[in-house]
């Protein structure tokens, strides 16, 4: 089924998507960005299983991003369970963020900080990247335009999630680390698909 989202803080804003058959929301980096509804409406209280994607197309270098502890994050996706905490590095959370040039491809049941896949930032400014996490049980991984680009294993937690807002292009916390730029097809599974599946979505 389709997802409903709501567009905040900015006129919508349709460009070319990465394939004809696509159109691309534009973010401003700023101070817009899209609610949809919460964590466990849409994966349930507890999702062992799972899988997130979307394209994105950053206006900005995540190379020449700020590094501080406070600076320079950006959140592409988020879903996570209720919390003050004032960074996109919690527990029970699931998206993508950037940070230090690094991606952080982030499935957390409990642990915090990890164990869950990162790499070098593959996104570039004013290219189309496909991104994909896929979470079981045992298993956490992050493709990069339908390839394996990275993945963690052992016995994981689910993460427990509420009805707090997923956001697409802030942190859910915070209302803070605006992601700028365009992205397009986001799309989630109750289900972790196989690396065959992923490879298709691109």
């Amino acid at each position: 089924s389709h997802l409903n989202g709501l567009l905040h803080a900015a006129a919508q804003q349709i460009v070319p998507g990465p394939r004809p058959d696509l159109k691309a929301l534009l973010l401003d980096g700023k101070s817009n960005y899209v609610e949809l509804p919460g964590g466990r409406t849409l994966l349930g209280d507890k999702p062992a299983t799972g899988t997130m994607a979307l394209w994105v197309r950053p206006d900005f270098d995540p190379a020449a991003l700020p590094t501080g502890t406070w600076d320079g994050w950006v959140v592409i996706a988020y879903i996570q369970h209720h919390s003050e905490n004032g960074l996109p590095d919690g527990a029970n959370e699931i998206g993508f963020s950037i940070h230090a040039n690094t991606l952080f491809a982030k499935v957390d049941g409990g642990t915090q900080f990890g164990p869950f896949p990162t790499l070098p930032c593959p996104l570039k400014q004013g290219q189309w990247t496909h991104l994909a996490l896929t979470w079981t049980p045992d298993a956490i991984r992050l493709y990069v335009d339908g390839k394996p680009a990275a993945q963690v294993t052992g016995a994981f937690m689910p993460p427990q999630l509420d009805d707090t807002p997923a956001l697409l292009g802030c942190h859910p916390s915070t209302h803070k680390y605006f992601f700028g730029g365009a992205i397009a097809d986001f799309r989630l599974y109750t289900t972790a698909l196989s690396p065959s599946e992923v490879a298709e979505l691109p």
